[in-house]
Formats: C-alpha cells, structure tokens, sequence
C-alpha cells in the first residue's frame, strides 16, 4: 500500500511540475514580442467634485452624489521593449458618470460612455504578476444626464476630451490576464460645475495573443 502511495504521490508532484512549467513557458516575455489583449470587464465611477445642490435659499440641501458601475472593452496591443518592460497601446470602450440618489423628485443619472486610447507602461514583477502606469485621451461619444429633478445641467455642457492617468496591477495565468487600474481624470467633465473630474476603478479580465 505504502507504495502504491508514493507512486501517487510522485505521480501528483510531476503533473503539478508540468503544470507549472507548462504556465511558465506560455507566459515567458521576451524583448521584441508582440502581443494583443483582448478584454472586457466592468467599472465603477463617480465624478469628483459633483454634489448637487438643492434649492436656492439657506435651507438649500446639498447632495452627495455615489458611484455607478459600467461596462468597458477593447483591444490593446503590447511590445516588449525588454524581457521584463512592455509598451501598451490601446482602443477601449467604457461607461462612466456617476448618480446622486434621494433628490427630491427623481435620482440623478449621469452616463458618459467614451472611446479611450490608453497608452502604458507595465513592468512585470514575475512571469504573472505586473504594474503599470501611463496616461489616457478619451473621446466622448454620447452622454445622457436623466432627472426629474431641475438641477441645471444639459448634455452639451459635457466636454468632448478628457485625458487622464490609469495606474495599477495585473495578475496572469495560462494567458488568462485579470488587471485593476484605478484611473484618474485630468480633465474638467463639466466646466460650468467646476473641477468635476472622472474617477474609476476598471477590473478586465483578457486574454494574451502572442502575434
């Protein structure tokens, strides 16, 4: 019997090592490579800056406006400068804006949906795990303002562009890459409300395509 389980046990250890090398040798980077990266996933935003002010007396009401989760998707293209430094450039599709619920007569929804062209830089760590960092020039492409409420704010007071900063980390496996990037807006989503800026939090998950 004793033998029977070391057998088993040998058996189990070499495919756990083939596993793993199997993993190592598909997610190896090397300078000159080229990839692309599919990917969709969601992300959740609110605009900076964006409370809403109820009324035009001493009893006027401000109110805090929250997050909205949306969807984003796209395609990016990755050269590795060095085994472990890559250079991303990118097409992305994604939903964000934010909403300030209990105003008076109706919740307010702001969705601003735009096309993005990110370009970054990420350093792997290991095989599978990875930061990145980089800036973001998006293009609007609708935007919807939905209330019951009178709060002043119309479509086309929207800017087109917005430029931004996106930062955070990936982990790979098996060519499966599920990332996280916090991204910071620069630019003014609003000029008459001020400095209302986008903030978002995008999880992806997508696949590596060595070309």
């Amino acid at each position: 019997m004793d033998k029977w389980i070391s057998k088993a046990a040998a058996g189990v250890l070499a495919a756990g090592l083939m596993a793993v090398a199997a993993q190592e040798a598909a997610a190896q980077k090397q300078r000159g490579d080229i990839f692309l990266l599919p990917q969709a996933g969601v992300n959740v935003s609110r605009l900076s800056d964006y409370d809403v002010l109820i009324g035009n007396t001493k009893q006027a009401a401000t109110m805090e406006s929250s997050s909205k989760a949306g969807l984003t998707a796209g395609l990016e293209a990755e050269y590795m400068v060095t085994g472990r430094l890559g250079a991303r450039l990118g097409l992305l599709y994604s939903e964000q804006g934010d909403r300030v619920k209990n105003v008076p007569e109706a919740d307010i929804k702001t969705r601003l949906k735009y096309l993005s062209i990110p370009l970054t830089a990420h350093y792997y760590v290991t095989d599978w795990l990875g930061v990145h960092a980089g800036v973001q020039y998006s293009r609007l492409i609708d935007d919807n303002c939905m209330s019951g409420a009178d709060i002043g704010v119309t479509p086309d007071l929207y800017s087109a562009e917005d430029w931004s900063i996106p930062v955070g980390a990936s982990v790979e496996y098996c060519n499966v890459v599920l990332s996280a990037s916090y991204v910071f807006g620069l630019s003014k989503v609003c000029p008459p409300l001020g400095s209302t800026r986008n903030r978002s939090l995008w999880i992806t998950l997508g696949y590596r395509v060595r070309l």
